[in-house]
């Protein structure tokens, strides 16, 4: 028999929602050789979003999250199917994570336009400082307490 992954069921999942309070956007371009290889270009964009959450997670207000494009996004394959997770959970929850091409330029332009207002992601309780997101999104609306139901 093989192993199965403990599922978590949706009413185990926390609920937060935070307001967007700082964004800075970066792009890197490289151009290198490797060892008499081709020439190649390499580019990499990044959004960070900062925010407080409406609720503290374990005593933890403040999150960050840090994103970048990428042509094919994947699921978690490691416990419940997952977009992203938080990396670290303390002294403040930071997100490394994944965005297709398309999501990426959504979120960005609502930057860039000063019409980001909040973010609301459904997760797993942290453990070791880690916690898988099952669901987030962005949007212009500020965060209500209605959000985190």
């Amino acid at each position: 028999m093989g192993s199965q992954s403990k599922q978590v069921s949706p009413s185990a999942l926390l609920t937060r929602c935070g307001g967007v309070s700082r964004w800075q956007a970066s792009l890197h371009v490289l151009a290198e050789r490797r060892r008499g290889g081709p020439r190649e270009r390499k580019s990499s964009a990044w959004l960070i979003l900062e925010g407080e959450w409406t609720e503290p997670v374990a005593g933890v207000s403040r999150y960050t999250f840090q994103l970048f494009p990428v042509s094919d996004p994947c699921v978690g394959q490691v416990g419940v199917p997952s977009v992203r997770s938080f990396i670290r959970t303390k002294p403040v929850m930071d997100d490394v994570a994944e965005l297709s091409d398309k999501e990426f330029d959504f979120v960005v332009t609502l930057a860039a336009s000063g019409r980001i207002a909040s973010c609301s992601v459904a997760f797993q309780p942290p453990r070791y400082g880690r916690a898988l997101i099952v669901r987030v999104s962005f949007g212009t609306d500020p965060p209500t307490p209605d959000d985190e139901e």
